[in-house]
């Protein structure tokens, strides 16, 4: 970022990453993390989850769920989620699939990631278009040359690859010049395919790619209290290689897709993320598990979805508190602002979210890049 507001947000967070602070900030009282667990277990219980996948509603039948197959709703008990939990995996390395270069998951360390959006908008113009791959490649190298950036992202779409394979395109980009691992989101079981195919390749086999797991893949469910069909069968796929999936973060937002309370909308993440986790443990129990706590609060005054309110900072937090109840890493969405350029505004605001995700204890901040 540029100007006074950015450079002291860059400030800030070296400041924060060197001194360690994290897990201190507490903004829910234990009985208050224990409220919102318990009323989480109780809508998978009572009201359901629903899985758009044949497959998976005859998974969850065979472990004895109560599975409605019209309306393809399950009914997760609370001490089979429990299970799923105790026995998922919450620590793991991911390496880069042309280095040593590793990254702990769970190791208690802040880590960065970058951005992946539709549109770029050049500073020097004051322009905004659509990315190409020359942007994608300049992206990569800039996360190559970052410290505190231990995930790679490519920054935009590129509009000049075919649009049915762009996923696939970014990634080829990715895993011809990025030294650290990355990812874009994948957005087709085609390409799910190609992407895997050109891992295994890059990394010298099979075996190597399931040992680096330098690919993922984030499914976050529609809330409320959904996951596609479209989202499942890429998971499938990845869960076959023991590939990292995140099927947490749904982004609930309240006054929107979710209850206007924000801990009405903690509920409905929590309860999300766990119906998640348990799928895909149940799915293979080698794929580890984090705790995803996007809130994002819908604007009322154009119904947008903000990205530097401070309800956003504070739900961040608790939803934390949440996930390390369960000894799970947590990732929030903080480091971003509703300016649309990098000014003083868009600064503050930055720096005020990430300063309050890594004193509660966030692992992973993102997406590092977006403006408003």
């Amino acid at each position: 970022s540029r100007g006074h507001g950015g450079h002291r947000y860059i400030a800030v967070m070296k400041a924060l990453v060197m001194r360690g602070l994290n897990h201190r900030l507490e903004v829910l009282a234990k009985e208050e993390v224990g409220a919102i667990i318990e009323s989480a277990f109780i809508i998978l219980e009572s009201t359901g989850f629903r899985f758009k996948h044949p497959h998976v509603l005859k998974m969850f039948d065979d472990f004895g769920c109560e599975v409605n197959y019209k309306d393809e709703i399950v009914k997760l008990p609370s001490s089979f989620v429990k299970e799923r939990l105790r026995r998922v995996p919450k620590e793991y390395n991911i390496k880069s699939h042309s280095s040593d270069y590793t990254v702990r998951i769970n190791d208690g360390n802040i880590k960065g990631g970058m951005c992946y959006e539709i549109l770029f908008v050049d500073y020097e113009t004051m322009t905004r278009r659509y990315g190409l791959r020359e942007d994608c490649v300049k992206a990569i190298t800039l996360g190559n040359n970052l410290d505190n950036i231990s995930h790679v992202m490519p920054f935009v779409v590129p509009s000049d690859a075919q649009q049915e394979i762009c996923d696939a395109e970014a990634y080829k980009l990715l895993l011809q010049y990025s030294r650290k691992p990355g990812g874009v989101y994948i957005s087709s079981l085609q390409s799910a395919r190609a992407i895997i195919e050109m891992a295994i390749a890059v990394c010298g086999g099979e075996e190597e790619l399931r040992r680096r797991r330098c690919i993922g893949y984030g499914a976050e469910p529609t809330t409320p209290l959904q996951l596609s069909n479209h989202a499942i069968n890429i998971i499938l796929e990845l869960t076959n290689y023991d590939l990292p999936v995140s099927a947490s973060g749904s982004m609930v937002m309240p006054g929107s897709t979710g209850p206007a309370t924000l801990a009405g909308s903690l509920v409905l993440l929590t309860a999300e993320t766990l119906a998640a986790i348990t799928m895909i443990n149940a799915i293979n129990p080698k794929e580890p598990a984090s705790f995803g706590t996007s809130i994002h609060v819908m604007d009322p005054f154009t119904a947008l979805c903000t990205f530097g309110s401070p309800e956003q900072g504070l739900a961040g937090a608790a939803a934390i508190q949440v996930a390390r109840s369960f000894g799970l890493s947590a990732g929030c969405n903080v480091g971003l602002a509703d300016s649309n350029v990098p000014d003083i505004q868009a600064g503050f605001e930055k720096a005020l979210s990430t300063c309050i995700a890594i004193a509660a204890g966030a692992e992973g901040i993102g997406a590092q890049g977006i403006v408003g």
